[in-house]
C-alpha cells in the first residue's frame, strides 16, 4: 500500500516514502495507526490525549506520519518487532513478537490495561 506520491526532491527521512510498504493500518476517531513489513509503528492525525504516542511539542493535527520511537522496540535495535497493532477512539495499542503489549493514549478506565486509571500515557509502556 502506499499513502501518497511526494512530489520530486521533497523526500524527508521518516516521512512518506518510509511507508511505502505498510502492512496494517488503523485508525481511531481522530487518529491513524500504521505497521510497516519491518515492524515499526508510525501514528499521524489529532494528538490530543497523547495518542500518537510521540513526546514533544506536536501541533495539534499530525499531518504526515510519524515514526512512534520511544518505549517501543525497533527492529533495527532489537530482535524484537511490532507484529500487530489495534486502535480505540483515544489509544492505541501494539503486540510485539514475543507476545509483549504495549499502550499509549488516553487511559481512563483502565482502557491501557496498565493496573491503575492514569488519565494519559504520552508513551507507549
Amino acid at each position: 500500500m502506499v499513502l501518497t506520491q511526494r512530489q520530486p526532491g521533497t523526500k524527508k527521512k521518516n516521512d512518506v516514502e518510509i511507508l511505502s510498504r505498510i502492512k496494517s493500518l488503523k485508525w481511531g476517531e481522530k487518529h491513524a495507526v500504521m505497521l510497516d513489513m519491518k515492524g515499526r509503528v508510525f501514528t499521524m492525525g489529532d494528538s490530543d490525549k497523547c495518542k500518537l504516542g510521540i513526546i514533544g511539542n506536536l501541533p495539534e493535527i499530525q499531518s504526515q506520519p510519524r515514526l512512534v520511537s520511544y518505549g517501543l522496540p525497533l527492529p533495527e535495535e532489537t530482535k524484537t518487532k511490532i507484529v500487530e497493532i489495534f486502535t480505540g477512539n483515544n489509544h492505541s495499542l501494539a503486540v510485539g513478537k514475543n507476545g509483549d503489549l504495549y499502550s499509549w493514549g488516553q487511559g481512563a478506565y483502565g482502557r491501557l490495561g496498565l493496573g491503575y486509571l492514569k488519565d494519559n500515557s504520552e508513551i507507549p509502556n
